[in-house]
């Protein structure tokens, strides 16, 4: 491919659209609490495979693709990162920086909020872990990483406009029908509502 259609709008938007597609999957595994597949895995640091687990040692024995996913987890049932976020990150080029300031953000948040408890609670375990190894060795998809940055690519503006025209849902529906919604939550809940 050439480097000009790389950086053409339109290749830009093509990759624009991939990241929600990808972040919706992940929040889906992460709200699931499952592993995220194996396609997306490495974009997110979360490489399942390989890995030396010790789990007698407790989080310290994490292999760090669980330990990686472990500290999303968090970070996602706490509501430290929302699909937003993790959209721009991937777009800006910068998902293990967010990641890493927002790890360091909850665990600083926690430990101001119970100073007089045992900061070493399951829920911060995998955070404070991650701090204590400096972040090393996360199998961060850098090459993927690259692509999704279509702001880096494009420029804001012209696949911006491309793609913000698709993600507004055109498709007719009844005005006294509700608007749609994307929350996982409420995806859910339409799901066991069908089934009924």
């Amino acid at each position: 491919m050439s480097e000009e259609s790389i950086q053409s709008p339109e290749y830009a938007a093509a990759l624009l659209k991939l990241s929600p597609i990808v972040v919706e999957k992940f929040a889906d595994a992460l709200s699931d609490d499952l592993y995220p597949a194996e396609s997306i895995e490495k974009i997110f640091g979360v490489e399942m495979r390989n890995e030396d687990n010790n789990p007698s040692e407790g989080v310290s024995g994490f292999g760090i693709g669980q330990l990686t996913y472990n500290a999303w987890l968090v970070l996602w049932i706490n509501g430290f990162v929302t699909k937003d976020e993790l959209i721009d990150a991937l777009w800006e080029g910068k998902l293990p920086q967010i990641f890493e300031e927002k790890v360091n953000m909850a665990y600083e948040r926690y430990l101001s909020q119970n100073k007089d408890t045992n900061p070493h609670v399951y829920m911060t375990q995998p955070v404070q872990e991650l701090i204590r190894r400096g972040f090393t060795s996360i199998p961060w998809d850098v090459e993927m990483h690259q692509k999704l940055a279509v702001k880096k690519i494009a420029g804001d503006e012209s696949a911006l406009r491309i793609v913000l025209a698709d993600r507004i849902d055109s498709s007719p529906r009844h005005p006294s029908s509700p608007a749609p919604s994307t929350s996982v939550h409420n995806k859910k809940k339409k799901k066991e509502t069908e089934k009924k």
